[in-house]
This record gives structure tokens, sequence and C-alpha cells, in this order.
């Protein structure tokens, strides 16, 4: 006689499984971010001197702070 268990798929007990989770009442709060810091402004013409071209190093490279006849800036590497 054929074992009826290998026939067909098993299906979980009802009884066994975990409760169901339900959404929470409340949104959670967030506590693990610091404090936002607002970015350090510096006008333009402070990093410019009253020159149209200053050289930022950073990490090893070197990139050139330019500012334009039409007085936009460019940052180029």
């Amino acid at each position: 006689m054929a074992n009826r268990m290998t026939d067909h798929k098993h299906e979980p007990d009802p009884t066994t499984l975990p409760p169901a989770q339900h959404p929470p009442t409340e949104p959670p709060t967030v506590t693990s971010r610091p404090p936002f810091d607002p970015p350090r402004v510096i006008d333009s013409e402070t990093i410019l001197a009253g020159q149209r071209e200053v050289w930022i190093r950073h990490q090893q490279l070197m990139y050139r702070l330019r500012k334009t006849a039409s007085g936009k800036l460019y940052l180029t590497k």
C-alpha cells in the first residue's frame, strides 16, 4: 500500500503558526539620529578673495574654482 504522505504537499498546521503581526497603532519615533547641524555658509567672495580663481586641494587631488565673466562659479577637476 502506498504512503499517502508522499503523494501530496504538506500544509502547515494552523495551530502551530505564529500569531499574525498587526501594524503599530502609533508611528515609530526616530531616536538614533544625531541632531541636524546645518552646513557652514561661506561667501564666494571670501573664498576667491578678489581673484577670479582659486585652487582647492582635496584628498591629494586639485580642483579649480573659477568665477566666469557672467558671475557663475565653475568647479573643475
